[in-house]
């Protein structure tokens, strides 16, 4: 009964959304794994020490973790191609349109999941500094207008370079995303139809 009534379920949610469900989950697959190897880099470089483990390890579990979020975006940015551009003829600039909205929605996942994690890493990094404040901070040189102390400076300067990590990696995931989309549509022949029905009109 409950096998029946979860696979009535999924019928219903893929007649809802018609995309071409093998492109899509080939999509969120490559784009969540490719935008979590990035995310794990950024975090050995410049995040807490509290999180540094096994790269591989943590790339595979935050990978696989936000995998269900990239499928939701690929699904929806490719439900909005068939809602824009389904009606008109199948054309190269058509294809580019579909893909460019798969890579704004990868992208802005990424970039959303990058930056709570140096959220995250900051107040780590902070909780840190606090607690070893007592000698190390003495050594480092003063705010020359004297209105931040040591621990100050410190916080500023973990601050700054994670907001430039995140920015660093935003331009990266954008380009990672071209890449791997791109790779995709190759791979198909030069098409990403939203539609099933379309993808089936163009082969014919």
């Amino acid at each position: 009964m409950s096998i029946g009534l979860a696979t009535e379920r999924l019928g219903s949610v893929r007649r809802a959304l018609p995309v071409h469900w093998p492109t899509a989950v080939a999509l969120g697959v490559v784009l969540a794994y490719a935008d979590g190897f990035w995310l794990t880099s950024v975090q050995e470089a410049v995040g807490a020490i509290q999180r540094v483990r096994s790269p591989f390890a943590n790339w595979l579990l935050h990978s696989t973790l936000m995998l269900p979020v990239f499928l939701v975006a690929v699904v929806g940015a490719l439900a909005l191609a068939r809602r824009r551009f389904d009606a008109a003829p199948y054309t190269p600039a058509r294809t580019a349109a579909a893909a460019a909205l798969v890579v704004a929605a990868a992208t802005l996942v990424g970039v959303v999941q990058v930056t709570a994690s140096a959220l995250y890493d900051y107040q780590l990094q902070l909780a840190e500094l606090q607690q070893t404040r007592s000698s190390h901070f003495h050594s480092l040189t003063p705010d020359p207008v004297g209105t931040c102390g040591a621990e100050c400076v410190a916080q500023n300067l973990t601050f700054e370079t994670d907001v430039r990590a995140v920015l660093y990696v935003a331009a990266v995931l954008l380009v990672t995303n071209v890449v791997a989309v791109g790779w995709i549509v190759a791979m198909r022949g030069g098409r990403v139809d939203a539609l099933r029905r379309s993808a089936a009109a163009t082969e014919a």
